[in-house]
């Protein structure tokens, strides 16, 4: 991806993203509790939903000239917290994943410090004091960029402005065991704890999806953004994708 479309679309969801918390009593009125940005390779932010304990984060994949405009598609992911019932439907090296040294298990050190990047263990993000729920950040580019994926997110722009978004996931993510895991015993004996094709990964990916897209355009409100559904493809099949977008007829020029 050309570094001349990259650096427009970071800085356009950034103005947009500064925009709605700069909001008055923006932290009430909020979907999100924190929104942080992504230093480290490719641009990206972090959102601590207040409807769930996890942490949803988008990763920009790719940019595209698209009628005069620009679209950002993203890879949408959700770090679930160990103690939320999402937790258990995500793979087995996911779980192990999260509760590793390969995320975060300290709090955030300033009142005004970004919640992903902060690394003392005492804070005002009373809430995070056990952990911020990211990988750290000497760890993000070695995870495997298919943990923790969910569906996609997109954008469209047009004049400094956002025209329109959308979500696109399925809605059961489930993956199989190409081999029987095992872990060694005290005793020293190999104990299987899944077998070979044994379900692996059984998750309700499009709510979580939906989950985010819902808080993302209810947060666009505080803008004064009035929007309507462009795109709806809901099925209950669970081998479905599904699909959800939104066109901004009075979008705030940013």
């Amino acid at each position: 991806m050309e570094e001349k479309m990259v650096l427009p679309a970071k800085g356009l969801m950034e103005e947009l993203l500064l925009s709605i918390i700069t909001q008055e009593n923006a932290k009430n009125r909020l979907h999100f509790k924190y929104v942080s940005p992504e230093w480290i390779g490719m641009p990206g932010w972090y959102f601590w939903p207040k409807d769930k304990k996890g942490v949803f984060y988008i990763k920009l994949d790719r940019v595209l000239n698209r009628e005069g405009g620009l679209e950002c598609i993203y890879i949408l992911y959700y770090y679930p917290h160990p103690e939320e019932e999402d937790f258990a439907q995500f793979t087995l090296l996911e779980q192990v994943a999260r509760v590793s040294d390969l995320f975060s298990k300290t709090g955030v050190a300033f009142k005004e410090a970004c919640p992903c990047h902060s690394h003392s263990e005492h804070g005002e993000f009373e809430d995070l004091k056990d952990g911020k729920g990211v990988p750290t950040p000497q760890e993000r580019e070695s995870l495997s960029p298919w943990l923790f994926r969910i569906g996609s997110f997109e954008t469209f722009w047009k004049d400094g402005v956002l025209k329109e978004c959308g979500v696109e996931a399925q809605v059961l993510s489930r993956t199989w065991a190409v081999r029987d895991i095992e872990f060694s015993g005290d005793d020293g004996e190999g104990h299987t704890i899944m077998e070979k094709h044994s379900v692996d990964r059984s998750l309700s990916a499009w709510a979580l999806v939906e989950c985010f897209c819902m808080n993302f355009v209810s947060d666009l409100e505080m803008l004064d953004m009035t929007f309507n559904i462009k795109e709806k493809r809901i099925s209950i099949d669970p081998y479905s994708t599904n699909r959800l977008s939104y066109s901004f007829e009075f979008a705030m020029p940013i």
